[in-house]
């Protein structure tokens, strides 16, 4: 299911249902392209939790009210991550971009770890590059930042609950993201857009995009620089299926309306 009717973003699929752009209305007749999407989807690098039997995505892509909603079935694994950058694709790397975590601890392997004092510290707002490169052996170990954060103490009935996250009425599809938990902001380094995370899983993911080579060719036929993405998605804390359907929710703010 897909609905763009006046979302305010507009997506596009490819053939196999793979998320290839998210296009952000900024304001009128002004567009942005915050998504990384490769030139050629057989590179894509997916596993196969990714897709059902037939060959087809596995996630739901739902936009309205300038927000995309992905939701991810019961059953499944969540092994897909959207690489936005909100700069657009192939504009620079995203180590300008500001990043807020609600979060207070990390998670490596099967432990849990206190920011505080510490690199992995974004419950106040901060750039992404600024500390990614000091020798703090999580960061070291994996050439920067590749781990969850945890938001939740237990998975509740009430996070398992979506039936009213999406709804649809007379009005069309409205999305409800103040039915999960408000789990991060990135802003661009201009400060002309935000993108605020809310999900029902207990973690969140955060991955930099630290193994992208500068080789790979994106949309357009755009270069994709080391770094040139971020994927903030949400994780269950193990790799075991989904005990319910996960959701994310991506809300947009154009912050300079004219």
């Amino acid at each position: 299911m897909i609905s763009n009717k006046d979302s305010g973003v507009g997506i596009e699929l490819t053939p196999r249902g793979i998320l290839h752009s998210c296009t952000v209305t900024l304001r009128l007749g002004e567009y942005r392209d915050v998504l990384l999407g490769l030139k050629d989807e057989k590179n894509y690098g997916r596993r196969g939790s990714d897709f059902f039997s037939d060959g087809s995505c596995v996630s739901e892509y739902i936009t309205s009210q300038s927000k995309l909603a992905v939701v991810y079935p019961k059953g499944r694994k969540i092994t897909e991550g959207l690489f936005f950058n909100l700069k657009g694709c192939g504009v620079g790397n995203i180590e300008d971009h500001n990043l807020t975590i609600n979060s207070n601890l990390f998670r490596i392997k099967d432990k849990l770890f206190d920011v505080s004092d510490t690199p992995m510290d974004f419950r106040t707002e901060t750039p992404i590059g600024e500390r990614i490169r000091v020798g703090y052996e999580p960061l070291v170990g994996r050439h920067g930042y590749d781990h969850e954060y945890k938001l939740w103490d237990d998975v509740t009935e009430a996070m398992k609950d979506t039936s009213s996250v999406i709804t649809e009425s007379g009005e069309g599809t409205m999305i409800h993201e103040d039915k999960l938990i408000h789990a991060a902001t990135l802003l661009d380094r201009s400060r002309t857009l935000e993108m605020s995370v809310y999900t029902n899983t207990q973690f969140i993911y955060l991955y930099t995009g630290n193994n992208m080579s500068g080789k790979d060719i994106g949309k357009g036929g755009c270069i994709i620089p080391n770094r040139g993405g971020v994927i903030l998605r949400p994780a269950t804390g193990d790799d075991a299926p989904l005990t319910y359907d996960a959701v994310c929710v991506y809300k947009f703010t154009p912050k300079e309306i004219i």
